[in-house]
Parts: structure tokens; C-alpha cells; sequence
């Protein structure tokens, strides 16, 4: 490969100058998709933290459950599940889930103080 002539130096940046292109709007994308799957984790985060507090006790042991997939909030996570007030005929089904996550968070669990 011999690129002595411009002929030949403009047949191979015809080649190359397309492709780095390519290459740059191939990495672009890659980074505006990772900047969007974290604002969707995040939104999510925030929808499971809502279920937390609502009044369907199915929704709330699943959300509290579903806490443990993000590692990367557990500080947050951990706040919110420690002062969370919880009442009525559940309120032991419901520290005893939060107790597993923060556990499967690396966390420290609740003080035993259940209202009924």
C-alpha cells in the first residue's frame, strides 16, 4: 500500500473519513443510551420508593423486595426504609422485609419498634 499520489490519498480518506463518522455516531449513541437507561433506573427507583408508603400490602412487600436490585441507591435506600413509619396488622410482615433488603444492602436493619 502505497499512498504516494493525491489520487491515492483521497481514494483512501474517501474510505476512512466515513467510517471514523460512523464510529463517532456509533459512540454517541452508546452514551445517550446509557444516559437514558439511567434516568429510566432512576424513575423506577423513585415509583418503587411511592409503593413503599401506599395502602395495597401486596405492592408495598414487592416494591420493598424489588429495592434490592439497586445497589447503587443503598444509602438512600437505607434512609428511607430505617424511618418509614409502619402501623397496623402487617407492620411485622413488612419490617421483616425491609430488614432482608437492607441485609441484602450491606445495610444495618430496623429498630424493633412495631405499631399495630
Amino acid at each position: 500500500m502505497n499512498l504516494s499520489s493525491v489520487t491515492d490519498w483521497i481514494a483512501w480518506s474517501g474510505i476512512v473519513l466515513p467510517l471514523v463518522g460512523m464510529s463517532w455516531a456509533a459512540i454517541q449513541y452508546v452514551i445517550n443510551e446509557k444516559k437514558k437507561f439511567k434516568r429510566d433506573r432512576f424513575s423506577q427507583l423513585l415509583n418503587l420508593l411511592g409503593e413503599v408508603e401506599g395502602s395495597d400490602l401486596t405492592r408495598q412487600v414487592a416494591a420493598i423486595y424489588e429495592l434490592r436490585k439497586y445497589p447503587e441507591y443503598k444509602e438512600v435506600i437505607g434512609r428511607i426504609l430505617w424511618k418509614v413509619d409502619i402501623h397496623g396488622s402487617a407492620a411485622k410482615l413488612l419490617i421483616d422485609e425491609m430488614d432482608i433488603t437492607l441485609s441484602h444492602l450491606g445495610l444495618s436493619k430496623r429498630e424493633k419498634n412495631v405499631h399495630s
